[in-house]
């Protein structure tokens, strides 16, 4: 019987693939929903959407398909009466038109082929015919409107679009360089600039951002925490390269991890074991046993690069 490595990822337009986290989580045992674990996770959710919709008031959930979406977008920005512009680009498009139609919408529905996106021509023709700026909404994706199908096809009926915005990104992260090159030697000033005057603003900033993020103060109190740890860290020589570059990548590392174990069926041995995997953790573990075993570095009276013995 043929294994095959990996796992098969459904690579179609609409329905996405479960992130591995959320598999991870699935994985645990299911709680009883009548008891009081359930009911401390759903206020302790209630109280986390809270701060997500910012409001104090009580949150109503409601738990719907992808058809909740189609009616929370049109009930939360439509009234009944409203006149709408929608295309027939699939089944989904008509599933749409019809819900449009139950909550009291005017629709004026442009019929399809299914097999090809919105022709601008027509767009623009509906909507120079509104006068009198009848016309509330256009319901369409941002492909459609250029006269694009989504889905892997895309990449086989229009690949000089494909490769033109593949390249589009390309030059532009070229001229970033330039970019970046041209105004390096003026960023780099702010390097001569008194600490006592633009620490104070790392500061304010570092702290906007912290609790902007989630408007969580707990988030601030841990960017005070670590900006203690990285103090002490500087002050006795330790360098902050490794710790930033370790919170970054720790995340990447931790969904990776989880994506080999249930690919070698939560087994060890492969990765100790193949020659790459092996190979790496070598290297990492010269690495690190390097970094014990040499001598501590000093700083050297009256000057401010480290030397060692």
């Amino acid at each position: 019987m043929s294994h095959l490595s990996g796992r098969h990822f459904l690579q179609i337009p609409g329905p996405t693939n479960v992130p591995d986290r959320v598999l991870w989580a699935m994985a645990q045992p299911t709680i009883d929903h009548r008891g009081p674990e359930f009911a401390k996770l759903t206020h302790q959710i209630m109280d986390g959407l809270k701060k997500i919709l910012k409001t104090s008031e009580t949150v109503v959930i409601y738990p719907s398909s992808g058809t909740g979406a189609w009616e929370a977008a049109l009930v939360n920005t439509l009234s009944a009466g409203d006149k709408v512009l929608m295309f027939e680009t699939g089944y989904f498009a008509t599933l749409w038109r019809n819900m449009a139609v139950k909550l009291g919408l005017e629709v004026d529905f442009v019929p399809g082929d299914w097999r090809s996106g919105v022709d601008p021509a027509v767009v623009e023709e509906k909507l120079s015919e509104d006068k009198k700026h009848l016309i509330k909404a256009v319901m369409i994706g941002g492909f459609l409107v250029h006269g694009l199908q989504p889905g892997p096809m895309l990449f086989m009926n229009q690949p000089k679009l494909m490769y033109s915005i593949f390249i589009a990104m390309y030059l532009a992260n070229i001229f970033m360089l330039f970019a970046g090159l041209g105004v390096a030697k003026v960023f780099s000033n702010f390097a001569k600039v008194r600490y006592s005057l633009i620490g104070p603003c790392i500061f304010l900033f570092a702290a906007i951002g912290s609790f902007g993020i989630r408007n969580d103060l707990m988030d601030l109190w841990i960017m005070l925490f670590f900006g203690v740890i990285g103090y002490f860290m500087n002050k006795y020589g330790y360098p902050l390269a490794p710790m930033i570059i370790d919170l970054v990548l720790g995340p990447l590392t931790e969904i990776s991890l989880r994506r080999g174990l249930r690919m070698t069926d939560f087994q060890l041995a492969p990765f100790f074991f193949r020659p790459i995997a092996g190979g790496i953790l070598i290297i990492a573990l010269i690495s690190i046993l390097y970094g014990f075993l040499r001598k501590k570095p000093k700083v050297m009276e009256g000057e401010g690069e480290y030397v060692t013995d």
